[in-house]
């Protein structure tokens, strides 16, 4: 009979106080710390106009929301969003999405919007 070893999931909490001594950019992907690219170029302009977007529509709801920008990680050419959200206890809910939809407060942003050509 074979016993398997359990890993180790970490919680949000060991996860942050972990990452603060850590010189590279990681995140916690269902208990797993997951080494991040370097930023590039592209993505901290797509961040700019994902910001904006959601100030403005935020703003727009009139809601007492507020949204966090991260620092600069580069994921791949591909045009999605990582959406992070709170869920449960100290579980942050993770999901890939091509259409960005807040529930509450009742804002959609379509992501290829954000990934618009500059004039």
């Amino acid at each position: 009979m074979t016993t398997a070893l359990r890993k180790h999931l970490m919680s949000t909490d060991e996860f942050l106080a972990w990452v603060e001594r850590q010189p590279e950019q990681w995140e916690l992907l269902e208990g797993v710390p997951v080494a991040m690219s370097p930023g590039r170029v592209i993505h901290g302009e797509v961040k700019y106009r994902v910001a904006r977007a959601l100030d403005e529509a935020i703003a727009k709801a009139g809601s007492p929301c507020r949204f966090v920008l991260d620092s600069a990680a580069a994921l791949s050419d591909r045009r999605f969003v990582i959406h992070h959200a709170r869920g449960e206890g100290d579980v942050i809910a993770t999901r890939i999405v091509s259409d960005l939809r807040l529930d509450p407060p009742g804002i959609a942003i379509p992501v290829s919007s954000l990934f618009a050509a500059q004039p």
